[in-house]
């Protein structure tokens, strides 16, 4: 087999043998009842250690992807492509036990880097590249005041007091007129009001999932979200992405092969990379969603954050057989603070949800609920993000001219995004991402690097994330210069501090 392994990267090298493989078997390069190679004869090809090759073959034989079979002895391949028929002969071999290692110290580690690079980019100590927030300068403060004053001197509603556990009458109609001009049609009891979109998620898993069953996300994928589903005791299968989002091609071998409870993911500018799932993608994930029963979870937060092009129906708006639960959030659009998102699904689910929200919270923040409405019903919230939009293009557009007076120096590669407030970037293979964090801070520059957002070690090795939502131009011209000289810095290191 054609392995490429990059010893210099932050992959262990076991992983990236069982990521190359997990990848032939999925593309079909590897069908099902082939006879992956002996162990040792693996290893010679590749220069390493017989115990490297044996944990990648035990990562695939945990994934169902192979079993060890005595008639033929060896690894098999066990994952059928639908619409392909091949019958591996198999008989497991229980001499074999998963290999114990620190799994979840990897995640906490992970997590605790992300976690650290979010507080460096809020205390001001660096140009904050890494974090995707926006700029306090965007709060909408003059219009809250305004609401503010009147809903605490008027009497329209009961500001000070409890209020449906399934969210404000008021605010509920307001998101029906809302996501009606999304062409989102929907009663009030199919909308359940929550904290924030973690809120939505943290529901849907207690209601659909039980602890070690599989659901399935799109990476890269947000640390935070994939730690969350971990501690809830949820195994995620990835599936890949291009140009044009989700893998569809790979998604419905995945489908048929871990029967997850449900779908997750983020079509329109998606959370890390930028990308916009294609209408005939977004097709084909509802075909796929239709053909298993498999609920698809939809999060579209920062969908009207879009500054060229032409605007994508969410999969909400093109499900027409109920599979899909909307979930979206004002925290991105209006301010953190506000802490009111929304999720959309059949009155049966809603009604469990608010059940659920009862016996956790009793209720949802009612003030901010009446405030939102008051936002919306006014118009100000269309206003808001026609500002908020032209406001993060010329932040995008001067991150991306001052990218491309770089790009001789630093050779990095990006597509310009039609909306979102990051650039996912692409840089040399062979620059080590944590000597280049080493580097950016000490000159004063934060960045996201790409294998964050891969748990599983498969990429990422290569890329990055440049956000400016909450960047000053000064400091976008002098953080891009700089992060042009972290690299450079690098490479010089790497060279043994030749130029």
């Amino acid at each position: 087999m054609d392995i490429n392994i990059y010893r210099d990267g932050n992959t262990n090298v076991y992983m990236q043998i069982h990521n190359q493989i997990k990848e032939k078997i999925l593309c079909g390069e590897l069908v099902n009842g082939f006879k992956l190679p002996p162990e040792r004869k693996l290893a010679e090809q590749l220069h390493v250690h017989r115990n490297t090759v044996i944990k990648a073959y035990v990562e695939l034989v945990k994934e169902n992807l192979i079993i060890i079979s005595t008639a033929p002895r060896g690894y098999i391949v066990t994952y059928a492509i639908p619409g392909i028929s091949t019958k591996p002969r198999q008989k497991k071999d229980k001499r074999f036990t998963p290999f114990n290692y620190m799994v979840r110290e990897k995640y906490l580690q992970m997590d605790n880097l992300f976690s650290n690079l979010y507080r460096d980019s809020l205390n001001g100590n660096a140009i904050p590249f890494a974090m995707d927030i926006i700029s306090p300068n965007l709060y909408p403060k003059k219009e809250f005041k305004e609401i503010l004053t009147e809903l605490v001197n008027g009497e329209k509603y009961d500001l000070y007091g409890f209020c449906d556990s399934q969210g404000t009458d008021a605010l509920r109609s307001s998101l029906v007129r809302l996501l009606a001009k999304r062409n989102i049609f929907v009663s009030k009891s199919e909308i359940q009001v929550v904290a924030e979109s973690y809120s939505a998620l943290d529901n849907l898993i207690k209601l659909f999932v039980s602890p070690g069953d599989t659901i399935i996300a799109e990476e890269p994928i947000h640390v935070d979200t994939f730690h969350f589903f971990q501690l809830m005791g949820v195994k995620v299968v990835t599936v890949s992405m291009d140009e044009e989002g989700m893998r569809t091609d790979h998604l419905e071998g995945l489908v048929a092969k871990y029967k997850p409870k449900f779908i997750y993911t983020i079509p329109s500018f998606h959370f890390p990379s930028g990308t916009t799932m294609s209408l005939k993608r977004r097709y084909e994930l509802l075909e796929i969603s239709y053909k298993y029963s498999i609920p698809v979870i939809e999060e579209d937060c920062d969908s009207v954050l879009r500054y060229e092009g032409n605007v994508i129906p969410c999969l909400k708006a093109l499900d027409q057989g109920e599979n899909v639960i909307y979930i979206n959030s004002f925290i991105a659009t209006i301010c953190p603070g506000i802490r009111v998102a929304y999720l959309v699904a059949p009155d049966k689910v809603t009604e469990r949800i608010s059940r659920m929200v009862e016996l956790d919270e009793i209720f949802v923040n009612s003030i901010g609920q009446y405030l939102v409405a008051e936002f919306l019903d006014r118009g100000y919230f269309e206003t808001h993000v026609n500002e908020l939009c032209e406001y993060f293009m010329h932040k995008r557009d001067l991150m991306c001219r001052e990218l491309e007076k770089m790009k001789s120096r630093i050779n990095l590669e990006y597509k310009i995004p039609q909306g979102g407030t990051s650039i996912w970037c692409g840089i040399d293979q062979d620059i080590n991402q944590h000597e280049l964090l080493k580097q950016a801070y000490k000159l004063g520059v934060l960045f996201a690097p790409g294998h964050l957002f891969y748990p599983y070690g498969n990429q990422g090795e290569n890329q990055l994330r440049l956000s400016y939502g909450n960047a000053t131009d000064e400091q976008i011209v002098n953080g891009v210069e700089l992060f042009a000289q972290a690299i450079e810095a690098t490479k010089n290191n790497k060279n043994g501090g030749k130029a």
